[in-house]
């Protein structure tokens, strides 16, 4: 507090000593009256003109405290030093300070209006507006899907520790049934886990707003962590391949290649599929070869990350912000947001699926996330560099270490530089497969639909070329095709289940039911568009689909 602009003077506090305090006041001091019969007590009047009864009481660590205890328009001085020598008997006979006290009653008068766990956990999202959409988003989703239908509607202090232990097992129970589970293998056990810490976190909040004593999801994991290292899921050759399917994607002059450029950035530059995703047109600065991701898109949110960009990565990032004028860098089909992230995941497991069924890749055990793994990997144990320098590569390191915080070392040359280093990596392996990227073989302008395409280099593989699979088209092709043509035949928009009826079922054979895995490829086809009749053509398929059809 500034002692400078403040007056203080002693007396006994009477109505008529405060009325005449109050009007000599001149707003600009803060004045202070003390009281002579309770020496704690005084008068303060702020800048401002307010005027408050307060106490100053030495807290029993040895420090000492101010608390106001009411407006001087509610109480005369009187009350306020009967409220006073209260305070401070409390204080001394049973050891509560009066602001301790103060919010200990506030926390009880809000935790009465939370009468349920469902209540519980709207008020954590309510106090705090700082977390992520996804955070929010994928808790949100557990809630309504296993918690709330168990103990939504119980107080929320009389969840028991053997409750929420059967509720993680029932989760897991639940999940593991599931067609897709069963279709996908899951054991159930991530999910399960994942709702135990989710309710672990609320009552968390709870106990330290003092609303709650105990947390009765406080307890250790019933199922262990299915995540194990990846060992080598990804090395050179199938980098290459990943590489060039998604580079071909790009050079061929389709629309809709977002995802398969965002995937090119993302194995460029290493980091993470939600912020490439995300990225914004503000946050790239070619000429400085720089993207920052700000500080509240971060995963932790404690401080921006600048992203050194490698040639590669600036062109790559060039193509992709010249080909519209949207405020994002991958821009969703309407224009008003950015791509999802599962667009990249997608899109990926999609083409792995693909090449692993026409022999490219020897596994179909391939992740998103691989991708970034194996060029942290590549980074420190093929290119020499530190852990330190490929931890900050990937923007994935841990501040609060001791040794971190005593390495004072300038480490933004040296990220640079294994960017740059990783680029030319890229290139050795993929055999140059971006080269029509620098020789004006693809480009944008600002405000053009699409890429402009020149003879697009040879797309080299190990196996087999990009070419000969996009020929030979993936069960996805063949599907829009058959629907294409039954679509064109009838002459009419048709919904889904007179679609089914004319499949063959062979070639709508997935690990999903039919109707969901149909579904999906239409949706995500831009050949189509779903209307109140049903699916139909859009007006885009060029006459040479048509034909092909």
């Amino acid at each position: 507090m500034n002692r400078k602009n403040e007056s203080t003077r002693r007396v006994r506090l009477t109505k008529k000593v405060v009325d005449a305090a109050r009007a000599s006041h001149d707003g600009k001091r803060r004045v202070r009256v003390w009281d002579t019969d309770v020496p704690q007590l005084y008068l303060q009047i702020t800048p401002k003109g307010s005027a408050s009864y307060c106490i100053r009481y030495v807290r029993p660590d040895g420090g000492k405290n101010d608390f106001t205890l009411i407006q001087a328009d509610f109480a005369p001085p009187d009350r306020a030093r009967e409220a006073a020598v209260l305070a401070i008997a409390k204080l001394k006979l049973e050891g509560i300070e009066p602001s301790v006290a103060k919010r200990t009653e506030r926390a009880q008068a809000i935790a009465a209006k939370i009468d349920t766990f469902a209540a519980l956990a709207a008020k954590f999202d309510e106090l705090h507006p700082e977390l992520s959409d996804s955070d929010r988003g994928g808790r949100r989703n557990y809630l309504a899907r296993y918690i709330l239908p168990k103990i939504g509607k119980k107080h929320f202090k009389e969840v028991t520790t053997s409750e929420v232990r059967q509720l993680v097992r029932d989760v897991q129970q639940t999940i593991v049934n599931s067609d897709r589970a069963q279709a996908q293998g899951w054991t159930g056990q991530d999910g399960a886990n994942l709702c135990q810490f989710i309710i672990r976190r609320i009552y968390n909040f709870a106990i330290e707003e003092k609303w709650a004593t105990e947390n009765p999801a406080a307890f250790d994991q019933i199922f262990p962590n299915n995540r194990e290292k990846r060992f080598e899921k990804f090395d050179e050759a199938s980098f290459a391949v990943m590489w060039g399917v998604n580079y071909d994607r790009v050079v061929s002059g389709r629309e809709r290649i977002n995802a398969s450029l965002a995937t090119l950035i993302y194995l460029a530059t290493l980091q993470r599929p939600i912020d490439v995703a995300r990225s914004r047109r503000q946050d790239v600065d070619l000429d400085k070869a720089l993207w920052i991701v700000p500080q509240w898109m971060t995963k932790k949110k404690l401080k921006p990350y600048y992203i050194p960009l490698s040639p590669l990565s600036c062109q790559l990032f060039r193509i992709a912000l010249g080909r519209h004028d949207s405020p994002f860098t991958f821009p969703s089909i309407g224009g008003h947001e950015h791509i999802a992230r599962t667009s990249l995941s997608q899109r990926f497991c999609d083409d792995v699926g693909t090449l692993h069924g026409d022999g490219v890749l020897s596994s179909d055990d391939l992740q998103l996330y691989d991708g970034r793994r194996f060029g942290r990997t590549q980074i420190e144990y093929e290119m020499g560099y530190g852990e330190r320098v490929a931890e900050l590569v990937i923007n994935h390191y841990d501040e609060n270490n001791p040794s971190r915080i005593y390495n004072v070392h300038d480490y933004r040359k040296d990220v640079r530089q294994a960017q740059n280093d990783w680029g030319a990596e890229i290139q050795r392996m993929v055999g140059g497969q971006f080269e029509g990227l620098y020789d004006g073989s693809v480009h944008g302008t600002p405000g053009s639909a699409s890429l402009e395409v020149k003879s697009p280099p040879e797309v080299r593989m190990k196996k087999k070329t990009v070419e000969n699979i996009c020929r030979a088209g993936t069960q996805r092709d063949r599907v829009c095709i058959a629907a294409l043509n039954m679509l064109r035949r009838v002459g009419r928009p048709l919904h889904l289940k007179e679609l089914l009826s004319q499949f063959d079922d062979t070639l709508l054979e997935s690990g999903q039911p039919p109707h969901v895995y149909l579904s999906n490829v239409l949706s995500r086809d831009m050949r189509f568009i779903s209307t109140r009749r049903g699916w139909a053509p859009t007006a885009e398929i060029d006459t040479e689909d048509a034909q092909a059809a």
